[in-house]
């Protein structure tokens, strides 16, 4: 079978069919907060944020706005960093507001929209950072809220299968883990209707009672976990270790179960956490969970390595020539000098990279290149019980989702304990079939519409539109591979360098592309035919490798007809 039927598109949601009539109603909604700053007649600075729907081609209607101090939001980005103790910040918004926007864009198009597609038009400052999908919550009779990624390109995957990395970090959990945000039961007025309570996930997704099958693994679960424990440390296992051991094999059999692929869990995890989760590996059914062991010794990084951090050097190590589709790491977050960071726990319990003891941290630049060279285009984060700073997780993938083409998503797993609305996540991001955003609060993602005309809804010129077209097909895919590269990126087991060779062109391709939302300039798209070229002869030397080790003769890509080049 040709890589033409098989291969999917990181779209936010599954490929329409071939041949299907598209939706008459639908998509998303441009939703543009703006920070503007000014000074008033004493010249004392101000900020204040205004919300604007931008609905088709034509002027963006402004909704509402109010200064940025009503939101919560701080003067200084570094009162983010401060302990909870000695800042406690909650963000929220008006219900008059949110009520406005929700109201305003059922009125616009007679409420054909799918979702909200949230777009921070720069300067942003911290925007990108707050919780706005439970800030601009509005129940069960408003829209779910998506985040517009950054580029045009919508990366190849495969159509069948899934190769997951799963990276679970535990740390101490803090006396107070309330930092920028309310916890699910802080006091105050929840933003929406009368509906589901603060904290919890709107809408139950599709399939959310568990199966029989589901319910006699998880209590052999609590059988085992006694002796797993035993096994993993002399002392007793914290709170904090014990809820990430049903978070990582909940995620394994109920939420990444539920996306009804052939999936493969790769599962990289802390000394303690490791040794009670290895009990639980093998194969079931479609499912396989590997856990890996962490080197007896930790090289250090060679000088021109850009990755450094242990835990990802050691992931790199051990997945060896196969590259990974989905990355999801369970960990905390931080805000560093105003920059987004995972913090990673000690790797062993004898000690880590001798250079880097202790916990480490990742930063957006590290990750996202690491991203590329095990050829992911998906990132997943969640906050480990306690973690400390949504914003810095947020802000974090946020700067990966600016370079690094394909989906993200920041999960609040202290707002979602049961995971139905990460499991609804998976369903949406990486199931065949076309599916809805959730409508939750407990979940921030980048992700595609359905087809690229969507892109350009609000504001494009036909001249970005043409330039879009020539180097990407209607659904988004990057239109200069040949049928043998897309054949191999379909495939169950594509080779890593592949996929890194790839998801480097992809990206390549997005930063010369215009902005999805068009308003840029567009003076630097004369150079188009140029870069096609330059991009096609990156292609051919990919693909006549690829044919030496297929023992294919060489074809060299391009030439193709819009029907050579269907998808589903």
């Amino acid at each position: 079978m040709s890589a033409s039927s098989r291969a999917r598109g990181a779209s936010g949601h599954g490929t329409a069919r071939t041949g299907a009539a598209p939706k008459p109603l639908g998509g998303p909604l441009p939703l543009r907060i703006r920070l503007e700053r000014e000074r008033d007649a004493q010249g004392v600075a101000t900020s204040s944020v205004t919300f604007e729907l931008a609905a088709d081609v034509g002027k963006p209607v402004q909704v509402a706005g109010c200064a940025s101090h009503v939101l919560g939001l701080p003067e200084d980005i570094a009162d983010l960093e401060r302990p909870p103790h000695r800042s406690p910040r909650f963000f929220r918004v008006p219900h008059r507001i949110v009520r406005a926007i929700h109201e305003q864009a059922r009125r616009i198009g007679d409420g054909r929209w799918e979702a909200l597609w949230l777009e921070f038009p720069r300067p942003s400052g911290c925007l990108s950072m707050l919780p706005w999908e439970r800030m601009l919550h509005y129940g069960p009779r408003g829209l779910p809220i998506v985040r517009r990624p950054y580029s045009l390109v919508r990366p190849w995957t495969p159509e069948n299968s899934l190769e997951v990395v799963l990276c679970a970090s535990v740390l101490p959990r803090p006396a107070d883990s309330t930092h920028g945000e309310p916890s699910p039961t802080a006091p105050g007025p929840a933003p929406g209707p009368p509906g589901p309570a603060p904290g919890t996930a709107s809408e139950e997704p599709p399939g959310a009672a568990p199966e029989e099958a589901s319910e006699a693994r998880s209590v052999a679960r609590s059988a085992a976990k006694p002796d797993a424990m035993a096994h993993a440390t002399s002392q007793a296992m914290s709170e904090a270790m014990s809820e990430a051991v049903d978070t990582v094999l909940d995620t394994f059999e109920t939420v990444i179960g539920e996306v009804r692929r052939r999936a493969r869990v790769h599962v990289f995890a802390g000394p303690g956490l490791r040794a009670a989760l290895r009990p639980y590996a093998g194969r079931q059914r479609d499912l396989e969970l590997i856990v890996h062991d962490p080197p007896a010794a930790h090289p250090a990084a060679e000088p021109a390595d850009p990755v450094r951090d242990p835990w990802l050097r050691w992931i790199r190590a051990e997945l060896g020539e196969r590259a990974v589709d989905v990355v999801h790491v369970l960990g905390d977050g931080a805000l560093l000098d105003g920059e987004g960071a995972l913090i990673l726990q000690e790797l062993t319990d004898h000690g880590g990279d001798p250079v880097r003891p202790g916990p480490t941290a990742v930063g957006s630049a590290e990750l996202s290149t690491f991203l590329m060279q095990v050829g992911a285009w998906s990132l997943v984060l969640s906050g480990a019980p306690g973690n400390t700073s949504g914003c810095g997780l947020r802000e974090l993938a946020d700067s990966v989702a600016r370079v690094h083409p394909g989906s993200v998503l920041v999960h609040d797993s202290a707002r979602d304990p049961a995971l139905s609305a990460l499991k609804a996540a998976y369903v949406f991001l990486y199931r065949t079939e076309d599916t809805r955003p959730p409508l939750s609060d407990a979940l921030s993602t980048w992700a595609y519409p359905l087809r690229l005309d969507y892109h350009f809804g609000s504001g494009a010129e036909p001249v970005t539109l043409n330039a879009a077209r020539l180097l990407l097909d209607e659904e988004g895919h990057t239109a200069i591979h040949g049928d043998r590269i897309e054949n191999a990126m379909a495939a169950e087991d594509t080779p890593m360098w592949l996929a890194a060779g790839i998801r480097y062109l992809e990206r390549v391709q997005a930063q010369w592309l215009p902005p999805p939302s068009g308003t840029e300039d567009k003076s630097h798209l004369a150079r188009r035919v140029d870069v096609r070229y330059a991009l096609d002869q990156a292609v051919f030397l990919l693909d006549r490798v690829l044919a030496q080790q297929t023992e294919e003769p060489g074809v060299r890509p391009g030439g193709r007809t819009h029907q050579d080049s269907r998808r589903r």
